[in-house]
């Protein structure tokens, strides 16, 4: 049985929600690692190709720039990437529960 390509890319997200739920409220202040950020970019590009009804829904890809990129940082926190998360994951249960 194939699991189509959204359910997959929901559990990825999924999974690094749950990473993120173990973190302190310290930790989920500091700025998120550029590979971070880029992991998440490429879910967020994959979600828009998989699903484009939802592509305009998503939100922005997360850059990094001066001074968090000269540290190896991008510009959202852990916070942040929850939140951008729990909207991507809400959209695709939306989106699973209507099929």
């Amino acid at each position: 049985m194939a699991i189509d390509k959204l359910r997959l890319l929901k559990i990825r997200l999924e999974t690094m929600k749950k990473s993120l739920d173990d973190y302190s409220a310290g930790e989920k202040a500091t700025h998120i690692t550029q590979t971070m950020a880029t992991r998440f970019n490429d879910t967020l590009s994959e979600i828009g190709i998989a699903c484009p009804d939802i592509k305009d829904l998503l939100p922005s890809r997360i850059t990094s720039s001066h001074p968090q990129s000269l540290v190896g940082k991008a510009n959202a926190t852990y916070m942040d990437l929850g939140m951008f998360i729990d909207e991507i994951i809400a959209l695709v249960s939306e989106i699973e529960s209507g099929e």
